[in-house]
């Protein structure tokens, strides 16, 4: 009688590990899930893919018009090649919209 209740026992107990096993791999995986959604969404390329591009002349990174000079042709990376331009003007920032949208002058 104590061997049938000692094997008893022992079948709870490993039930109980798998089911503690299986609910760790779960919120494991769930994590993992949620960590690889915010690497994409921070993939650069991912990011050109949505319209944006990474401005280079030459070897410098243009992050700002006060980088540019227009002597350098200017080198646009998008998600599917890149085009290189020749720069006509430099200006200052102004009211920028969206294609169909209208200028809010503020």
């Amino acid at each position: 009688m104590m061997l049938k209740e000692k094997h008893s026992d022992c079948q709870q107990l490993k039930e109980r590990l798998q089911r503690s096993m299986k609910e760790v791999f779960q919120k494991q995986s769930t994590a993992f899930d949620t960590r690889l959604s915010k690497l994409e969404i921070l993939n650069p390329l991912n990011t050109l893919r949505r319209g944006y591009n990474v401005a280079y002349q030459g070897e410098q990174l243009v992050s700002s018009i006060k980088h540019i000079q227009s002597s350098l042709p200017l080198t646009l990376h998008l998600h599917d090649g890149q085009v290189t331009s020749e720069v006509q003007t430099v200006s200052e920032k102004q009211s920028l919209a969206l294609k169909g949208e209208p200028i809010d002058d503020e």
